[in-house]
């Protein structure tokens, strides 16, 4: 689940590894059955997660407004407006539940493509 990135709090990097495991052990699965935020976060600290290094990644490729017209009523992923889209939900979801998880409190953004054109790079 969180694999490449985990890591102990003293800084000792384990490759493709939870944090306070052995290579043998398997990440756990977490059921998606929580009502809070606090929730989520006290599971994931007993599944063994103590740090993360969250870097998110913004889509701004036209794709944004063709499937937009089919989930966001008919409007574009990025649009603005009184109710918070859904780029804006997720960031904030994400945000809550691991920033605690996060010890410089920096969390890198990025954006990639733009409105002309829909090609993805990955």
């Amino acid at each position: 689940m969180w694999g490449e990135r985990a890591h102990h709090r003293h800084g000792h990097h384990h490759d493709h590894v939870p944090s306070g495991g052995s290579k043998d052990r398997q990440p756990k699965f977490i059921a998606d059955n929580y009502s809070s935020v606090d929730e989520v976060i006290a599971a994931l600290r007993e599944a063994g997660l103590e740090s993360s290094n969250l870097i998110l990644g913004i889509d701004f490729t036209k794709s944004n407004e063709w499937s937009g017209r089919h989930s966001f009523g008919r409007k574009s992923l990025h649009a603005i407006s009184g109710t918070p889209n859904p780029y804006e939900q997720a960031i904030s979801i994400i945000g809550r539940t691991l920033s605690p998880f996060d010890d410089d409190n920096l969390i890198p953004c990025f954006g990639f493509g733009d409105g002309k054109y829909s090609l993805h790079c990955f």
